[in-house]
């Protein structure tokens, strides 16, 4: 039997530098992570970027957290949702 991998977690940020703390402070607590800059280029993936939980910027060009949050109950995307400021 395999060991369980890390739990992985999508980090969605339009500031890059932000992406990159929010990485090191994750992996640094053995979590996966996997980034993208903006909810869209995360919506492009479909249902491949797959993910464990999502930590989401409120507010982004484009496509708001918020908007991202319900773009994603409408295509029935049930991962827990943490949205930051």
């Amino acid at each position: 039997m395999q060991p369980e991998p890390h739990p992985l977690v999508i980090v969605i940020d339009d500031h890059q530098s932000l992406r990159d703390s929010l990485r090191a402070l994750l992996e640094s607590a053995d979590f996966r992570v996997r980034d993208y800059p903006s909810a869209v280029a995360f919506l492009a993936e479909g249902s491949q970027a797959g993910g464990d939980c999502l930590v989401v910027d409120m507010r982004m060009p484009e496509m708001s957290g918020l908007e991202l949050h319900e773009e994603l109950s409408r295509r029935n995307f049930a991962v827990p949702l943490i949205l930051v400021t």
